[in-house]
């Protein structure tokens, strides 16, 4: 409910183009949180380790925030009709394990082997996680929906607030800070 707030009062800014959270933002070591991969029909995971995907928590208007193009398939909905177990994929990761955008959509994974089969519902284009120079990251998102933590057991997880402005992007930077404690 606070993220839902918080994102619906920030859009409504003059100036806001957009608005999203993320549980990390590209090129930053906050949040990071690699896992495996499996995915369904993949035999090669029963005896190795898949490779490793940069998973992050989002909400609906993350992709749009960030700039980042959808390639096939959907994004998520709103907190209050997003269905769980759903998530979007990352280009690369698309394509490392079903060949093209188009053939991931429907597939099925788990980010541990004895986790909830998760559908992709969803392909973004790829982005540089880890540094500019580095070759785009694969990567999994969830849908902030569901904040529940499946490893640790814990409610909620510390966001980022992403926004995109049509001026000057430190000039908003005072009125999303009193937004956030207005809320808070």
């Amino acid at each position: 409910r606070f993220y839902a707030q918080l994102t619906e009062r920030v859009a409504a800014l003059p100036g806001v183009r957009a608005v999203g959270i993320s549980s990390r933002i590209p090129l930053l070591e906050n949040g990071r949180n690699q896992n495996p991969f499996y995915a369904e029909g993949d035999a090669s995971s029963a005896d190795k380790i898949p490779p490793l995907q940069m998973f992050t928590t989002v909400d609906a208007g993350y992709f749009g925030a960030m700039a980042i193009p959808l390639v096939a398939g959907r994004t998520f909905a709103g907190p209050e009709a997003q269905p769980q177990f759903e998530a979007v994929i990352s280009q690369r990761t698309a394509e490392t394990f079903w060949k093209t955008p188009d053939d991931a959509v429907g597939k099925r994974f788990r980010p541990l082997p004895s986790a909830p089969w998760y559908t992709v519902i969803g392909v973004v284009a790829s982005v540089r996680d880890t540094g500019l120079a580095s070759p785009a990251t694969p990567a999994v998102y969830f849908p902030q929906a569901f904040p529940t933590d499946t490893q640790m057991s814990e409610v909620g997880r510390t966001m980022a607030l992403v926004v995109r402005t049509s001026g000057d992007a430190a000039a908003i930077i005072p009125a999303v800070q009193r937004t956030l404690r207005d809320i808070d």
